[in-house]
């Protein structure tokens, strides 16, 4: 998980967060509230079952507030331009933070996860 992002939110963070899409389903996730080395350690088995994750998928995280955050699941191979695309599009909503990750098959089944990109919005 990016650092920046955990030290920013630090204060607000707590070691369960709550996920929700669009769609309404939710799932919840276990972070180390390790500002040193932080990592998501449980819940990502839920996501890929919930999701049927069997192969690459990207998942946009959007930042409420309180551990709240709104997800976006899409599937397939994501191209650095299609990715800053995307935060593009959505960048113009009004958030507070932004970030995504790629899973694949062998992430997902990991107990740890680490962010590979962060987006922040002003």
């Amino acid at each position: 998980m990016d650092r920046h992002f955990a030290i920013s939110y630090a204060h607000e963070l707590g070691p369960q967060w709550y996920l929700v899409d669009l769609k309404g389903k939710t799932t919840t996730i276990t972070y180390n509230m390790d500002l040193d080395n932080p990592r998501i350690t449980e819940g990502w088995s839920n996501m890929r079952n919930l999701y049927n994750i069997q192969s690459d998928y990207h998942i946009q995280f959007r930042y409420l507030r309180n551990s709240l955050f709104e997800i976006t699941v899409f599937k397939g191979s994501c191209t650095l331009r299609s990715l800053t695309m995307f935060i593009n599009c959505i960048s113009h909503q009004n958030t507070n933070s932004m970030f995504s990750v790629k899973l694949t098959e062998y992430r997902s089944k990991g107990r740890h996860l680490r962010f590979v990109h962060m987006e922040r919005s002003l």
